[in-house]
């Protein structure tokens, strides 16, 4: 018997490796657009920069390529609800200043921040890497950021009863 095999499956290894689930927005020609998210990270300290992998076949990264920007929005522990609302991909109106129930108010990038949000990061696409299998990359430059709870516990994957990976 293998290492492989006495350590249990690629699926449930994958799985451990630690991740926050946040809510990503973007404004376009078409209205506001939302969708939680899990595979993000800081890539760069100067110029600051993080890293998105968005399914290639999700409605959410073609609105993010047609706009150039878009925010993360952080939730906390605790605001579990929130996060699974955009499980499934959110559209709205212009004039919307909620997202499925949500209030949100525009960024610098005009992208939607959540009210309720426990911190926020807006960003400006600078590139996409395509050729990523069945995810796309997006490389961008953190535009602004902002923290709305002095102390606050990330909701994290791991933690929740939703599972992405393997």
């Amino acid at each position: 018997m293998s290492d492989y095999e006495l350590t249990g499956t690629r699926v449930e290894v994958l799985r451990h490796i630690p991740y926050g689930i946040h809510i990503i927005t973007t404004r376009d020609h078409e209205g506001l657009h939302a969708a939680s998210v899990s595979w993000v990270m800081q890539t760069s300290f100067e110029p600051t920069r993080l890293v998105v992998a968005l399914r290639t076949s999700s409605r959410i990264l073609q609105h993010i390529l047609n706009s150039e920007v878009f925010a993360l929005n952080l939730v906390a522990r605790e605001q579990n609800q929130m996060a699974q609302a955009f499980f499934q991909y959110v559209q709205a109106g212009f004039d919307q200043d909620t997202l499925h129930g949500y209030r949100c108010r525009p960024g610098e990038t005009a992208c939607p921040l959540f009210v309720d949000a426990a911190a926020w990061i807006e960003c400006r696409n600078m590139c996409s890497i395509e050729d990523c299998g069945d995810h796309t990359l997006l490389i961008a430059d953190v535009v602004e950021a902002g923290l709305r709870l002095a102390a606050f516990t990330p909701l994290e994957l791991w933690e929740s009863p939703w599972s992405y990976g393997g």
